[in-house]
């Protein structure tokens, strides 16, 4: 039996990350052969397309969300350093700001 194509199976992973490429292709593989056995290769393979257009908005709405969420996340952890340990902050911020300042100038 003829397998997926290859460029929807290379777009499917190029979106999808490391660890939940295996099992999404996996089902997507398998969902292809019981619809080309069912349906015929080339309804299997428009279906199979179709999969990929509908899943392509979802992933990189679900990869935006996750990326905001951790951003906020990275905020108040540190602002809750820079509460707890505000001499080692303040030491910190002043030698960034004058790094910047000295690298601006010498820019």
């Amino acid at each position: 039996m003829k397998s997926p194509p290859r460029f929807a199976r290379l777009c499917l992973k190029l979106l999808v990350r490391d660890y939940e490429h295996e099992a999404l292709i996996g089902d997507f593989d398998e969902l292809y052969k019981n619809y080309a056995h069912d349906f015929g290769l080339l309804r299997a393979n428009l279906w199979y397309w179709g999969q990929i257009c509908l899943a392509v908005p979802a992933i990189i709405r679900n990869s935006i969300f996750w990326s905001i969420f951790m951003f906020k996340n990275y905020f108040k952890v540190a602002f809750r350093n820079i509460k707890k340990n505000k001499f080692y902050s303040f030491v910190n911020i002043l030698g960034l700001a004058i790094g910047l300042a000295c690298c601006f100038l010498i820019f």
